[in-house]
């Protein structure tokens, strides 16, 4: 069996991902390590209501030949690539699940593992990460890894299967760090649950980024509560990068406005925010301050 897809010798994902890595060994990739090899065919598709319901039939049913022996590899190939709208990341184990449930752990993991680590195109790698769902093993973590830093098609469907996996924090930690956008949301979240302090104090000081956007008021609140920003922000001297990721997360709760848990859900809100101004002063803290000690209880 050859290694890699039918293709006329493209860049693979998984390799784009790796040559921009060693570009950039630290930090975020620039643009999100966009444009991917599948630019063109990627953004021509049709993302029609009726092309995605019968991109999960086609889906479906090349899986399925290919588990049955009646299809080989390079067709399958060919019709994940052409199909014009594969089903989201959060589908495809439910669009599968007919045609896997049946199939021997070992084939769907050597299956997802060729899709994910040769595919040039984004629909067969978002397939491939699909069928490792609940059979990827450590050998797969450098590939699951660099693909999930790569805009945002891969983070949550990659942070899925990290969860499902024995001790996936410092994984999750990684790709945490070397994310932005929604890409940075999963992750984040993921790591909320973590026991590890060193990670705990990376999320207070920097999950939340300082510039205003809406993203991270999916989880900022998550950040404070299951990392005790009460108990880190009241130390006799804390830190000048506490203090900026103390004020990124109460700006996002500030804003959730139904999008994560706000100021008013949170039930320290008022001694963090006392707290917050007397170490630094911010006009627009000062006045969620004051909006929620004139709020009527209960409110």
């Amino acid at each position: 069996m050859s290694a890699g897809p039918p293709h006329d010798g493209g860049l693979s994902l998984y390799e784009h991902a790796k040559r921009l890595l060693r570009q950039h060994p630290d930090g975020p990739l620039p643009d999100q390590g966009r444009p991917f090899p599948d630019h063109v065919a990627y953004y021509g598709r049709d993302r029609s209501l009726l092309a995605g319901q019968a991109g999960a039939r086609q889906t479906r049913t090349a899986i399925g030949a290919y588990f049955d022996g009646v299809s080989d590899y390079a067709r399958l190939y060919r019709t994940l690539a052409l199909v014009d709208s594969c089903p989201s990341w959060y589908r495809l184990p439910s669009v599968l699940q007919p045609v896997t449930c049946d199939v021997d752990r070992g084939r769907l993991r050597d299956l997802g593992r060729r899709l994910v680590r040769t595919g040039e195109d984004r629909q067969p790698v978002q397939v491939g990460l699909a069928l490792l769902q609940g059979v990827a093993e450590p050998e797969d973590l450098d590939c699951l890894s660099a693909l999930a830093i790569l805009g945002d098609s891969f983070s949550p469907a990659v942070v899925e299967i990290l969860q499902r996996m024995p001790e996936p924090d410092m994984t999750l930690w990684w790709i945490a760090r070397r994310t932005t956008e929604w890409a940075r949301v999963y992750p984040v979240r993921a790591l909320c649950g973590t026991s590890r302090s060193v990670i705990k104090a990376w999320l207070l000081r920097h999950a939340v980024p300082g510039e205003s956007a809406p993203l991270p008021s999916y989880y900022a609140g998550t950040v404070a509560v299951s990392c005790d920003l009460r108990a880190a922000i009241q130390a006799p001297h804390p830190d000048e990068a506490l203090l900026d990721g103390a004020e990124a997360i109460l700006h996002a709760m500030n804003h959730a406005e139904g999008l994560g848990l706000g100021l008013r859900g949170y039930r320290d809100a008022v001694p963090v925010l006392r707290r917050f101004l007397q170490l630094r002063d911010s006009p627009p803290l000062r006045n969620a301050l004051a909006q929620l000690l004139s709020a009527p209880p209960g409110t």
